[in-house]
């Protein structure tokens, strides 16, 4: 942890998510939707001299052996590095009769040298639910695990995301095998909306 930024570590728990700071504190939240604001309100009460309103708050849900990748990074950002010229990809999805947009950004390269892909998920008045990124060793793998990682992680948001009638989000889903050295995926077509 640094004076602006704290990484956490989200674990997924029967009532929500346990989050890990790297400093060692723990706290909890509900949703991933509220991990950062939970965690800066851990730091205000463990750090109540430090005005922590304005931290980056670096958040990378466990989602299967994959988050254990090294090369794969994960990350929450306050406002999405993403221009309208800048979206690649667009999915509309649905929850409780409410429509999202989810917005997949144009891949670019990062001070350090990784590749960044920017999404969001977007409601139907344009305000960001969620403002991600994943980094990858190149434009493509950012690009590949960003479309593998969508649909365990929209997933743990909300098991409700539907599309065009489907009971999913049409994006690959971890398939756990039971062997901690492969990772599989499946792609849920077949489930037709009830």
């Amino acid at each position: 942890m640094n004076e602006s930024h704290v990484n956490v570590t989200a674990t997924r728990w029967e009532l929500g998510w346990e989050l890990t700071l790297e400093s060692g504190g723990v706290t909890q939240s509900r949703t991933l939707r509220e991990a950062q604001q939970q965690v800066r309100d851990y730091l205000d009460t463990t750090e109540p001299e430090v005005d922590h309103s304005g931290w980056i708050v670096f958040v990378a849900p466990e989602i299967g052996p994959v988050f254990h990748d090294p090369m794969l990074v994960t990350g929450h950002s306050t406002v999405l590095a993403m221009s309208t010229d800048n979206i690649i990809a667009r999915r509309t999805l649905k929850e409780d009769g409410r429509q999202y947009e989810l917005l997949i950004g144009k891949p670019y390269m990062d001070k350090s040298g990784l590749y960044i892909c920017p999404w969001s998920l977007v409601d139907d008045s344009s305000t960001p639910i969620i403002s991600e990124w994943i980094a990858g060793a190149d434009s493509v793998q950012a690009l590949l695990t960003t479309l593998l990682v969508l649909g365990e992680r929209l997933a743990a948001e909300s098991e409700g995301f539907s599309l065009a009638g489907m009971n999913n989000t049409g994006f690959p889903r971890f398939l756990d095998t039971g062997d901690p050295d492969t990772v599989a995926w499946y792609l849920p077509l077949d489930d037709p909306h009830p």
